[in-house]
């Protein structure tokens, strides 16, 4: 629970710097969800047990379409999937053209086999949650 606690700090510490970049933050009242896209953990950093947060500064067009995204902080086998993901995504348009997703990836248990899909969750305005399971070794 203290590692939860500490992830959720960290995100909302990073956003809040990048967000501070910007001329004026994006609220969370102005990043609505309108459609996103699952996803399952990705298979390199799933292989090495490879865990972390991953946050995606979004510019959005006028219909609140992604644009371009930009990892801010992240693992490398993480930011790819994490950049794929977030560009499928579309948000009620905000003044600001702008949104941040925090993705927390997280390994849980040992698969049981090979066809075991991660969890994906949306926590409303933009924490995104993906868990999955590490990979057994079988010789």
């Amino acid at each position: 629970m203290k590692t939860l606690l500490r992830v959720v700090l960290l995100g909302t510490t990073v956003c809040s710097c990048a967000l501070a970049q910007q001329s004026r933050p994006v609220s969370d009242e102005d990043m609505r969800v309108v459609h996103f896209e699952k996803m399952y953990y990705p298979p390199t950093a799933q292989a090495i047990s490879k865990e972390g947060l991953v946050v995606v500064n979004l510019k959005l067009d006028m219909d609140g379409n992604v644009v371009d995204a930009e990892a801010l902080s992240g693992s490398v086998p993480l930011v790819r999937d994490s950049l794929d993901n977030s560009r499928k995504w579309r948000f009620k348009p905000n003044s600001q053209k702008a949104a941040v997703l925090v993705y927390n990836y997280r390994i849980v248990g040992m698969c049981l086999d090979n066809t075991e899909p991660a969890q994906f969750k949306l926590d409303q305005p933009n924490f995104v949650s993906v868990t999955g399971c590490a990979k057994r070794n079988v010789d």
